[in-house]
């Protein structure tokens, strides 16, 4: 499924600015769409008297020159009152949510993804997830078990619960 479809499913809004993001990546999110995922989805959008029309319609009629598309995308962008912050969030939301997804029976392999989700989305600091000690070793061969996966699993599944909501609301 297109990300951005999967990004409605979610029950959050598209906007130019969550585009922009997905297209181009943040220091925080890594690019997640190709001009043919956004093309794909704008075509879809086409088909149902869609508030966008009049950009979509200059969109396509640009598909083959990525610099306008650039162009007119950073102008859409800036012209919409989406936070910046709320729709690197959404995507965050998004990749969170399908870590957890595919997430590893193996708990070391879990926790690992967990980990390595936060560290390299920059956020540690807001994860839902505990971080073992570092530097100390009996704190590490704890961290690394099974009833430690399962708890950090169920606090990632309450921490993305709320903030799909908090998002939602957010929006509204």
């Amino acid at each position: 499924m297109n990300k951005l479809n999967f990004i409605e499913k979610m029950g959050f809004k598209i906007t130019w600015k969550l585009i922009c993001i997905g297209l181009w990546g943040t220091d925080k999110i890594p690019v997640q769409i190709t001009y043919a995922e956004l093309f794909d989805y704008l075509e879809k959008r086409l088909n149902n008297n869609d508030l966008w029309l009049d950009e979509i319609v200059l969109l396509i009629c640009e598909k083959d020159n990525q610099m306008k598309i650039h162009d007119l995308l950073c102008k859409f962008a800036d012209e919409e009152s989406s936070d910046f912050k709320l729709q690197e969030r959404k995507w965050r939301t998004y990749l969170f949510y399908n870590i957890l997804d595919n997430l590893s029976d193996d708990c070391l392999q879990g926790l690992l993804q967990l980990m390595e989700f936060w560290t390299l989305i920059g956020l540690q600091n807001e994860s839902p997830i505990d971080f073992p000690k570092s530097g100390d070793k009996l704190s590490i061969k704890n961290y690394f078990t099974s009833s430690t996966y399962k708890q950090q699993i169920i606090k990632s599944k309450d921490w993305l619960e709320n903030e799909m909501k908090t998002i939602a609301v957010q929006e509204s």
